[in-house]
């Protein structure tokens, strides 16, 4: 959704609208806990974008997952890697 253009943001605001709808909210899953500083900056971008589409959608919460999957996908705990 983060790719949609304000035309098609702003349709699908009115269709959850018309459906008496509203969004509660949106999450986003990143990975704060990298300390690759250009991964980092991907994040925050993600983020920032996260956080334009809840606006453009008038939703009041963005859920943020701070930390990566990396410790569920660890090899140790699944017996295999996830990737």
């Amino acid at each position: 959704m983060l790719d949609l253009d304000s035309d098609s943001r702003k349709r699908l605001k009115d269709l959850i609208k018309s459906k008496g709808l509203e969004m509660a909210c949106l999450a986003g899953y990143n990975d704060f806990a990298d300390p690759d500083p250009y991964n980092m900056e991907i994040n925050l971008i993600y983020l920032r974008e996260i956080i334009k589409l809840a606006n453009d959608l008038d939703t009041g919460l963005v859920r943020v997952f701070a930390s990566g999957m990396g410790d569920i996908c660890a090899p140790r705990k699944l017996g295999s890697s996830c990737r």
